[in-house]
């Protein structure tokens, strides 16, 4: 069937499926999928009442199709964008529906360094939402070996070759009893286990693959540190689980990350500097009872789903103002 609906019980999901043909004809792509959103809000707004708002997650192509309809049936449309290539929807074949979006809608990102390097005028910043209540779990008893964590697509960006060179360093050269978790999959998972093999860490790294929110707040509370190696993150929702689950970060300075991250909740290393990274671990892990857990945890509480969604809620609100005094 082209249309698909999915009943999840306090909502419903409506699905128009199409044929995928926008790395041949990108524009003609963009516009059939405006209309095939629309069939689906057809078929939407004979089940449920006229929505005041659209909010869209992504700039293209949902933003461009959302600010459509928005400007065709007079509802204010919210974008949020999330991705750290957002620059792709601002160039080449997809600038003129970029800037249709940013022309029609109010834009939104989930950190604060997206908004500064768009430099648009009006921008909101709506956080990324964490369940942050799964992962108030009890701590394990800290033991004599350093735990470390990371929990990723195993994909290029997230630099988890240098986390595996880093547990070199610290296993060979500075003779630290020290173990890693890897959560996730994805594409690099065999270039990883082979890092692993080839640098005789096989007894030091643990691959989980894929889990739950509930198995990630599990590990989460049985770990010391969480790792983010990566270039750039928008806003990096595993450092925020950690932070909930009152496991220190050491971070890369990668954007989003550094605006929840300080000196009372772990340290930054340079990107790609396996040197500099084992030393903000092994200082980290000098001052683990120096980091409070309470702390930690109510940095956390700020990207709560209440905290959240009353944020998006006061911006829904003044739009409607602002439609209200338009009329």
């Amino acid at each position: 069937k082209k249309l698909e609906i999915d009943d999840l019980g306090t909502y419903k999901v409506y699905k128009f499926k199409m044929l995928d043909i926008g790395k041949i004809f990108p524009k003609l792509q963009m516009r059939l999928y405006a209309r095939k959103l629309e069939k689906s809000f057809k078929k939407y707004l004979k089940d449920n009442k006229f929505p005041d708002v659209i909010h869209a997650e992504v700039t293209l192509p949902a933003g461009y199709a959302c600010a459509k309809l928005g400007k065709k049936y007079n509802i204010p449309v919210l974008v949020t964008e999330h991705s750290s290539n957002y620059y792709q929807y601002f160039k080449g074949d997809n600038k003129e529906f970029g800037d249709y979006v940013l022309s029609n809608t109010l834009f939104s990102t989930v950190s604060r360094y997206m908004k500064d390097e768009l430099s648009l005028s009006c921008c909101e910043i709506i956080p990324n939402i964490v369940d942050v209540g799964v992962f108030n779990k009890k701590r394990y008893k800290r033991g004599a070996t350093l735990r470390l964590v990371v929990v990723a697509g195993f994909r290029n960006g997230k630099n988890l070759d240098d986390i595996i060179k880093g547990m070199d360093v610290l296993v060979h050269k500075r003779n630290m009893n020290v173990h890693l978790d890897m959560v996730g999959d994805g594409y690099l998972m065999p270039y990883l286990k082979e890092m692993v093999d080839n640098y005789e860490l096989n007894k030091y790294v643990t691959f989980l693959g894929r889990k739950t929110k509930e198995e990630v707040a599990e590990i989460l509370s049985c770990n010391d540190i969480y790792i983010i190696a990566s270039d750039t993150e928008t806003f990096c929702i595993p450092g925020i689980e950690a932070l909930a689950s009152g496991t220190v970060i050491v971070s890369t300075r990668c954007k989003g990350p550094e605006e929840y991250i300080d000196s009372s909740c772990g340290k930054f290393y340079k990107v790609h500097d396996i040197e500099d990274m084992c030393d903000k671990i092994i200082e980290v892990y000098k001052s683990l009872d120096k980091y409070d857990l309470k702390h930690l945890r109510s940095v956390a509480e700020k990207y709560s789903m209440d905290n959240v969604s009353n944020k998006a809620i006061s911006i829904y609100e003044s739009m409607l103002k602002d439609k209200n005094k338009a009329h």
